[in-house]
């Protein structure tokens, strides 16, 4: 394994992985800010002279600080190395301390560094909020489950929820259709994480991917009825197992009524007998839509929503 310094890396190059890892050349830690073009460190490049494994630090007094770690090869003790290397630097200026952060949610992280011997030394509560508040790139990805939650309320929970995608860098998985009303964990995680990564790759990685279900976007009326546009379509929407189920329609008294629902290419006609002039729509608007079946054509769900005319005042 052979090893190079970080400075003697190109500055494109740097610039280039950190991007594509860490969302920008910025890093934001307990302890500061950090341009990591600039920062001390090692690297490792493969034969074509792409980097497979990169460390960063910096020297404060009697500290050494690791502000960044990537090992693009797992299981070949490329992390260790790097880590190592870092740690005899740490031994030759004499210092007493070698920290680094990392959240709470980074499983594989804290796992490897207390296997090399590091200990929790303080938690930072809020630190990735105010991080963000710095470097917006980072990202923020979240499930629409729920906590033990009254009768009648999820349904505004999930348009809470749903509300967080308009801060930037941010994505969510719908789960809707995986879970159980009486359990905040679904039995079936293994559909939440392959949204989940699907989201990760779109945001963090910058993949084509298609990573979000149908949102709903817009509507507008046709012939005593509603149509019902959405982003997200991704090929198309689909009807899951039959016919639409959990579309419902207002008119201007705010009371919803069942509607039918049909597909028109990227959009949905939503209508019902009981309201002739519809002014608003909804869609899985309830606790447990348990059958709600509307998908774009990658499998994913549609969010559930409510929306009204934009010219419409009455009741919501």
């Amino acid at each position: 394994m052979d090893f190079c310094t970080a400075g003697s890396i190109p500055r494109t190059k740097l610039a280039e992985f950190f991007r594509r890892r860490w969302g920008s050349t910025k890093m934001v830690i307990a302890s500061g800010i950090y341009e990591c073009t600039e920062l001390a460190g090692f690297g490792v490049l493969d034969e074509e002279g792409e980097i497979v494994g990169l460390i960063t630090y910096v020297l404060r007094g009697d500290e050494c600080e690791v502000t960044s770690l990537d090992s693009l090869r797992e299981r070949q003790g490329l992390g260790t190395a790097l880590l190592e290397k870092v740690e005899q630097v740490a031994l030759e200026n004499g210092c007493r301390v070698l920290r680094l952060t990392t959240t709470n949610d980074n499983l594989p992280a804290l796992k490897f560094y207390q296997k090399r011997g590091f200990v929790l030394h303080r938690l930072l509560p809020g630190a990735v909020e105010r991080s963000r508040e710095i470097k917006p790139e980072i990202p923020l990805l979240g499930v629409d489950t729920l906590e033990d939650l009254p009768p009648g309320n999820w349904a505004l929970v999930r348009e809470a929820q749903l509300q967080t995608l308009q801060v930037p860098h941010t994505a969510m998985a719908v789960a809707i259709d995986v879970g159980e009303a009486n359990d905040l964990h679904p039995q079936n995680k293994r559909d939440v994480a392959l949204r989940l990564f699907l989201a990760a790759r779109r945001l963090v990685f910058g993949e084509p991917v298609a990573a979000q279900g149908p949102l709903y976007a817009r509507m507008e009326r046709e012939n005593g009825a509603l149509k019902v546009f959405f982003t997200g379509v991704e090929g198309g929407l689909r009807a899951k197992g039959g016919e639409l189920k959990w579309f419902e329609v207002c008119g201007a008294d705010g009371v919803f009524h069942p509607a039918r629902a049909g597909i028109q290419g990227e959009a949905v006609r939503v209508w019902s007998e009981s309201v002739p002039d519809p002014r608003g729509v909804r869609y899985a608007w309830h606790d447990n839509p348990e059958g709600a079946n509307l998908y774009n054509a990658k499998g994913l769900p549609a969010s559930p929503f409510r929306a009204r005319l934009a010219e419409d005042t009455g009741p919501a």
